[in-house]
């Protein structure tokens, strides 16, 4: 599973790019920025593998990739539909307007209609005000946690309750506390 690429953009459409990296050219859909031929990128990825397919998306910070995660974690929300919304505007901003319910700009985004743009706020208004609340750790807990397969609503919840000093004891702490069902 690919992570991180950083390597030259060799040429740019409307929402991919090919960034060689060692003699080797990836095709990224892009988000969160502007790239442009001959220029240098490091960037966190998201690899997208499905039965006909293999995607990467690419953001240039980690923020913008785990607004990414967040959305497409939405049912009804794919890679392609998040990678709309994040080449929008600024991942502040669409956080901002998400915090503030403002279903007109998310209607406005092409693909995003009015039911999806509810669920969206429904799902990650709590979310966003939750994550400013945690500690790095307790954000890597939950990282963690969401990769073994909990949901990143779950993990969060869970994070809260959790004491262990490290981020390995606080996760070894939640997977005891979801095997006696608690």
């Amino acid at each position: 599973m690919i992570a991180y690429l950083e390597g030259t953009v060799r040429t740019v459409g409307l929402d991919t790019c090919i960034v060689q990296v060692g003699g080797i050219g990836y095709r990224v859909y892009y988000m969160g920025c502007s790239p442009e031929a001959g220029e240098m990128v490091c960037w966190q990825i998201y690899d997208h593998i499905r039965e006909d397919r293999h995607e990467l998306f690419g953001a240039p910070d980690q923020s913008t990739l785990d607004l990414f995660e967040n959305l497409i974690d939405i049912n009804g929300v794919g890679p392609r539909l998040a990678q709309k919304i994040l080449g929008v505007t600024t991942p502040k901003q669409i956080q901002d307007r998400i915090s503030h319910e403002d279903i007109a700009f998310l209607t406005s985004i092409p693909g995003v209609g009015k039911k999806t743009a509810q669920k969206i706020i429904l799902e990650l208004k709590g979310v966003l005000v939750k994550e400013q609340e945690y500690s790095a750790g307790d954000l890597d807990t939950v990282e963690a946690l969401v990769s073994l397969g909990y949901s990143r609503r779950q993990a969060m919840d869970l994070a809260k309750t959790l004491t262990g000093a490290t981020v390995e004891d606080r996760i070894k702490e939640a997977l005891k506390q979801m095997s006696h069902g608690s």
